[in-house]
């Protein structure tokens, strides 16, 4: 089974390249809504979070994210310690994911794929979903209704393009004219010419 990673800038698009993987019958993990799940119904990761942050970041089995963040975004070394407790729990979360495929291809979708290291146990292959950075602004702004200021403190902490094209294996181009259903068609002949 080839695991392929979906990565890129915020408002690059990815979730439109892993809707295309979808409807073409690749099976995909999206990292960002899973580690929201595993936060709140993995016992280890509750448990975890609760000794590092205290009881009250939970309400219930809901975890009060404004809460977590307002603890964990003034202190970089408390937001290590939760990406501690995380990152791992996502990543096997995915490998048991993986056993229950049938498929040849399956895909993993994460924004900080090669931050959190998901690119070399994880995944054999990495796809960057590329579009300026005017493009990306123009279309969180109207997705997010943020402001321009807050997106580009959004994408400061976020690895440059630059750093993640030269180790991403293929690159979607989602902007302009370019197709990304033909991008992603080809993508999966490279990516299986390459496993094989």
């Amino acid at each position: 089974m080839l695991r392929l990673g979906i990565t890129g800038g915020i408002g690059s698009g990815k979730s439109v390249v892993s809707k295309t993987l979808s409807v073409l019958g690749v099976p995909v993990y999206d990292c960002d809504s899973r580690a929201k799940w595993l936060q709140e119904h993995d016992a280890d990761v509750r448990r975890k979070i609760m000794d590092l942050l205290g009881d009250d970041v939970y309400e219930g089995q809901r975890l009060n994210r404004k809460k977590m963040a307002a603890k964990i975004f003034s202190d970089a070394a408390l937001l290590t310690e939760v990406e501690g407790i995380v990152h791992p729990a996502v990543k096997n979360d995915f490998n048991k994911w993986c056993m229950d495929q049938k498929k040849d291809i399956v895909a993993l979708e994460s924004a900080i794929l090669y931050e959190c290291g998901l690119n070399g146990n994880c995944v054999d292959k990495v796809c960057l979903v590329y579009a300026p950075i005017e493009t990306r602004i123009e279309r969180v702004a109207k997705r997010d209704s943020a402001n321009i200021e807050e997106i580009r403190q959004r994408m400061a902490n976020q690895t440059s393009d630059d750093e993640k094209i030269n180790k991403a294996d293929f690159v979607v181009k989602n902007y302009s004219n370019n197709s990304v259903i033909s991008q992603v068609l080809e993508l999966m002949v490279k990516a299986r010419e390459e496993w094989k």
